[in-house]
């Protein structure tokens, strides 16, 4: 191998220490790239180039604060986050550059659900139900029945509340907007889904009371067995936990009736798959039409007409997906799960 003079070494460490590239310094001295390696290597260690321009305004333990804020502390903004990173740190940073930094980590914004509001008897009665039904098969599935009431505005939605949340993380409270029952609406409706199809429709005026209930059930649920030819004897019939459902008079014609009440976890709508098919009714009210109804009347038209279009094949998924949903309350130990 042919010796490098000491003159030539010195220019090379030279030009290594004032940033150049291997390939730089072969340029301006002569010298094989191997041959500037090796001196590299023996004579400065490993080194790499320095880093041209301003040194990076966050650090990762910047970012790993900003992410504690948004995911334990339910900082539910940017702009929050913002101001803490000023107060806190000294650190000036836009909403928009947090938003950035947040989806590098995977925590995206999540549009807030409305979910019940859960207390330890709700969790611990949901994990119950979820345990004592996981065993349950398709068939066992096909003879239930759901119910439940539904309200449906005349110009939309109530409205959308944003948080953030990792993509693979279970709802937590700060991911969801708590309600409790009932709030306002332009038209409350009462039905059923069945393996067969959806139930007769009630458009329920004014309030809902015991007698009302016990009347829709009367005629409408019967009728919706009758028209679908079920054996009462082989149904599962579900409705929540709302006061009228549970009242003594609603209750002793229940237990009168050939088919089978079950018992319902309160406060437990994604475990319900009537829910999504009240979801499927609305989504096809407000985009089937180009423009929104102008009167109840005209939006108890297009109800029906949306709802008894719903097929048996729509309503089917749905009804086979609560053997899941159980299994994942379990996991969520009974909190809500993404139904």
């Amino acid at each position: 191998m042919r010796q490098i003079s000491e003159s030539k070494r010195n220019n090379v460490v030279q030009c290594l220490s004032n940033g150049f590239s291997a390939r730089e310094t072969a340029s301006k001295t002569g010298v094989s790239k191997s041959s500037i390696n090796r001196i590299s290597q023996v004579t400065l260690g490993v080194k790499s180039k320095p880093r041209i321009g301003r040194p990076p305004k966050v650090t990762s333990t910047n970012i790993d604060y900003i992410v504690q804020q948004v995911t334990k502390n339910g900082i539910e903004s940017a702009s929050k986050v913002s101001q803490i990173l000023s107060s806190d740190l000294g650190l000036s940073l836009s909403a928009t550059s947090i938003r950035r930094l947040l989806k590098t980590r995977g925590i995206v914004p999540l549009i807030k659900p409305k979910k019940p509001l859960l207390r330890k008897k709700n969790i611990a009665d949901r994990v119950a139900f979820a345990k004592s039904h996981i065993a349950w098969t398709e068939t066992d599935w096909k003879h239930v029945v759901w119910s439940d009431e539904t309200k449906i505005n005349l110009f939309g939605s109530d409205g959308i509340h944003w948080c953030y949340k990792r993509k693979d993380t279970q709802l937590k409270p700060q991911h969801v907007q708590q309600t409790v029952k009932h709030g306002g609406g332009s038209v409350m409706v009462w039905s059923c889904i069945t393996w067969s199809g959806v139930g007769f429709l009630v458009f329920i005026d004014g309030n809902m009371d015991k007698q009302l209930y016990k009347t829709i059930l009367q005629e409408d649920l019967l009728r919706t067995l009758e028209d679908y030819h079920l054996n009462p004897k082989d149904v599962v019939f579900v409705h929540d936990n709302d006061p009228n459902h549970k009242s003594i008079l609603v209750t002793d014609w229940l237990n009168n009736q050939e088919f089978e009440t079950m018992v319902w976890p309160a406060q437990s709508p994604d475990l319900n798959p009537i829910e999504n098919v009240w979801s499927l009714l609305k989504r096809r009210l407000y985009s089937n039409y180009d423009k929104p109804p102008t009167s109840i009347k005209e939006l108890k038209e297009r109800i029906t007409e949306t709802w008894y279009a719903i097929t048996p094949e729509e309503v089917r998924p749905y009804l086979l997906s609560v053997n899941k949903r159980c299994q994942e309350v379990i996991r969520a130990k009974g909190y809500w799960i993404n139904h």
